[in-house]
Formats: structure tokens, sequence, C-alpha cells
């Protein structure tokens, strides 16, 4: 079976973008999970009565945090190459 072109009414700068958001997208989605894994030890050393509820509920505030700076990191990135996509 014949290979199409993916978009033929794209641009390369275009495919180029399209490909930096899905990388972003799969950037995002790993740092959520990473996130999603931590919170899971945090609660799993609760229940071992390794960390206090406060404990938890403090790491799990600067994990979001952190989670968020990231996130905006990656989005500034994405529109700083996009921007410099459609230049060319």
């Amino acid at each position: 079976m014949p290979q199409t072109p993916a978009s033929p009414c794209l641009s390369p700068p275009q495919e180029l973008a399209k490909t930096v958001a899905k990388l972003a997208e799969e950037s995002k989605v790993a740092i959520r999970n990473i996130r999603r894994d931590a919170i899971k030890a945090y609660d799993k050393l609760e229940k071992e009565k390794k960390l206090s509820e406060d404990n938890v509920k403090d790491l799990s505030a600067d994990l979001q945090k952190v989670t968020d700076e990231y996130m905006k990191k990656i989005e500034a990135i994405q529109k700083q190459k996009e921007q410099e996509l459609m230049k060319i």
C-alpha cells in the first residue's frame, strides 16, 4: 500500500511546528506521570507511618509548584520554537 504524505497542505515549518507541539505534549505527560508516581510514593510512606499527613500535604504542594513551573517552561520553549520556525 503506498504511503501518502502526512499533510500535503502544510509547509515544512508548519510540519516542524506540529512536531514541536507533539514533543511538548509528550513532555507534559511525562512530567504528570512523574508527579503521579511521586504522590503514590508519598501515600505509601504515609500508610507505613513514615510520613505524617501534614508532610504528605506539604510535599504534594511543593511537587505541584515544581510541576507547574516545568509546564510553564515547556510551554514557553514550545512558543519560542514555533516562532523561530515561522521565520523560516
